[in-house]
């Protein structure tokens, strides 16, 4: 189904009939690009308390983690390693605000 809407909606070449991205043998690849966004809002407004059960029903299971655990794990070990003046904090902060 993404194939057809990424290719076919768009004219673009399906997968078999792309070349490879991993050479430089024939045509480009001539790939289309399916971008879908979905407010899920719309549809269940309490979908995030909703899905945080079932994330915690699944963490709850021996060996199960969820998809970017571990890369969150590692940035916050990562995080916790750097310090800055404090005047450099508020300064960065200014300026994100600022724009």
């Amino acid at each position: 189904m993404v194939e057809l809407l990424a290719a076919g909606l768009s004219g673009s070449h399906f997968g078999f009939q792309a070349s490879s991205f991993f050479d430089a043998e024939g045509e480009p690849p001539g790939i289309g690009q399916l971008i879908l966004l979905i407010n899920p809002g719309r549809f269940s407004p309490g979908l995030v308390e909703h899905a945080e059960t079932l994330f915690a029903a699944m963490q709850d299971q021996p060996g199960v983690r969820l998809p970017g655990e571990r890369r969150y794990r590692q940035r916050r070990q990562e995080e916790s390693r750097l310090t800055l003046p404090a005047s450099l904090v508020d300064a960065l902060e200014a300026h994100a605000t600022a724009v």
